[in-house]
């Protein structure tokens, strides 16, 4: 799958996992989602190596996910 990579105003917004928080991310679905709260970090893990993820980086920090 091509990676992409767009920047505006600022904002990075990227299909790269490598340039993605994971430990952030996980930690915001653990702790603040109401859909993921209390999730384990491997469940959480096998889900981001297989699905088509996007992020979204402001000044090189997680800000968006989907």
């Amino acid at each position: 799958m091509q990676i992409i990579n767009s920047e505006y105003n600022g904002y990075l917004i990227t299909t790269d996992k490598s340039r993605m928080d994971e430990v952030a991310i996980h930690r915001w679905l653990s702790e603040q989602s109401y859909w993921a709260k209390g999730i384990p970090y491997a469940l959480f893990k096998k889900s981001f190596d297989h699905s088509f993820c996007i992020g979204a980086l402001h000044d090189g920090q997680q800000v968006a996910y989907a």
